[in-house]
């Protein structure tokens, strides 16, 4: 709409007539003279149109700006809560999570996206939901499942950075909640990333077993490592985004050089060498 030769009023200079337009800049002739003014700025405090249809057009373009300064401020917040956390942040070499579902549910989880730890079996606290206290900001929830009784059919079909606010030592109900955005789910029909590909029990290095427990530690280069793969999956374009922010995300949040990751180096893998 051009809003040119508009009448408009100011608070000091009373009415006066639009004369010029040229991007963001305004140019109002006064009785008093020429004044000039940022567009469309100036019609949040200093000028107001006369003609109905052109104030709710301008009051359109405020409201568009508005909205657009919101998202910049809170993604500008959401960066500065990030980098400050990167400074704060004390990593530990093992501080991801892999979840095997036997206590969970599979359709549970899809549904509400939280993730139990499963409870403490023996002792004074059996019964007690396990305290995952090595979790923290940079954690990511590593998701398999095993298709048969041999462990070494189990298979990722996803992983998701633990909630934004979420601290491992502070959880006391043994409930994992997920982040708002990075989380990643591979549909069926993809190829399966195998769980020991990437994973060698560093205490029982000879065998391939998970006798106990719904989750165990993993290092945190173990996560990139499959985040990096599961770049090179055939993703829709959305998932593609995705996966590529969340790996990005993930090396910068636990310090790791893109560069110089490491290919994986799991049981499995270990196993086809010495053959």
């Amino acid at each position: 709409m051009n809003i040119q030769n508009q009448t408009v009023f100011h608070r000091k200079f009373g009415k006066g007539i639009i004369v010029d337009l040229k991007q963001n800049k305004l140019a109002v002739q006064f009785d008093e003279g020429k004044k000039i003014f940022v567009y469309p700025d100036a019609f949040r405090q200093f000028l107001v149109l006369m003609e109905k249809d052109s104030k709710n057009y301008v009051d359109d373009i405020l409201k568009d700006l508005a909205k657009k300064e919101e998202i910049n401020n809170r993604l500008a917040r959401k960066m500065e809560r990030h980098n400050l956390l990167k400074d704060k942040l004390k990593l530990h070499p093992s501080s991801q999570i892999v979840i095997r579902f036997i206590e969970n549910e599979k359709s549970t989880f899809l549904k509400e996206k939280v993730i139990s730890t499963g409870f403490i079996q023996t002792g004074k606290t059996k019964g007690m939901p396990v305290r995952p206290s090595r979790l923290h900001q940079n954690s990511a929830c590593i998701l398999t499942e095993r298709n048969d009784e041999d462990e070494s059919s189990r298979t990722i079909f996803g992983i998701a950075m633990v909630g934004e606010d979420f601290l491992g030592t502070d959880c006391k109900d043994g409930k994992i909640t997920l982040h708002s955005k990075y989380i990643l789910l591979l549909p069926d029909h993809l190829p399966k990333l195998k769980f020991w590909n990437y994973y060698m029990d560093e205490r029982y290095p000879e065998k391939l077993v998970w006798k106990s427990g719904e989750f165990r530690y993993c290092s945190n280069v173990i996560s990139a490592q499959i985040l990096k793969d599961i770049m090179s999956l055939p993703l829709e374009e959305d998932k593609v985004t995705l996966a590529e922010e969340f790996y990005h995300y993930f090396c910068e949040i636990n310090q790791i050089d893109e560069e110089t990751l490491p290919p994986p180096s799991g049981k499995l893998l270990e196993d086809r060498s010495i053959r």
